[in-house]
């Protein structure tokens, strides 16, 4: 996710980019999160959720979750 953001940053379209992620305690998957801290409001993120086969007993598993950010200074 840190990767995508990087690269995103270069390009010439990234405004408009930042501005369709959820914002920390206001909306999309983030709305309910932290929404108390000075944070809320103030951070952009970028959620997502790596998932694997465990192909002994053929089932998904949630290796990880990821969330990178960008911030209102």
């Amino acid at each position: 996710m840190v990767q995508l953001l990087r690269y995103m940053s270069t390009r010439g379209d990234f405004e408009a980019y930042r501005d369709c992620l959820p914002v920390l305690g206001v909306d999309g998957s983030l709305a309910n999160t932290l929404t108390d801290s000075p944070a809320a409001g103030n951070v952009e993120a970028k959620t997502g959720t790596h998932v694997g086969i465990d192909t002994m007993n053929q089932r998904a598993v949630m290796n990880a979750r990821h969330l990178a950010v960008t911030c209102h200074v």
